[in-house]
């Protein structure tokens, strides 16, 4: 998991706040998935993220963990899962013995739906995949 340290701004709702992620090259640096993490695409700058925790007061100094299954899952629905896509439209055209252009392109369009379909829940999959929770606070 990626500890980065960042400032209580202000409380969204029952227990969700507000934290201005600092960041410099030495946090993201020491962080294997840094590449991939939505912490680690910038290597300077700010950030404001929501984040889960209990009795926080604006400007405490927090700590803060983003969790890498969501890293894993995302990559996967990306790389992984429009393969998979390509190839069951690929056997869809071979089940009702479809010529092979014909399949490539069940293959494609099967794999574009799915583009369409991911774009649409964006939103819904980035805020269930990428959450921070507080670790500690100084």
């Amino acid at each position: 998991m990626a500890e980065i340290k960042g400032i209580v701004l202000s409380e969204v709702g029952e227990g969700r706040y507000l934290v201005k992620v600092l960041r410099d090259e030495s946090s993201c640096s020491s962080c294997s998935l840094s590449k991939f993490c939505t912490m680690g695409m910038k290597n300077k700058g700010e950030d404001v993220v929501e984040v889960s925790g209990n009795n926080l007061k604006v400007a405490d100094v927090v700590t803060i963990e983003e969790s890498t299954w969501g890293i894993v899952l995302s990559s996967a629905l990306i790389f992984i899962i429009p393969i998979a896509m390509f190839i069951l439209g690929y056997y869809l055209g071979q089940f009702f013995k479809l010529n092979e252009i014909v399949k490539a392109i069940v293959g494609f369009l099967l794999m574009m739906l799915y583009f369409l379909l991911l774009g649409v829940f964006d939103k819904k999959l980035r805020n269930l995949f990428f959450r921070f929770e507080v670790k500690s606070t100084s």
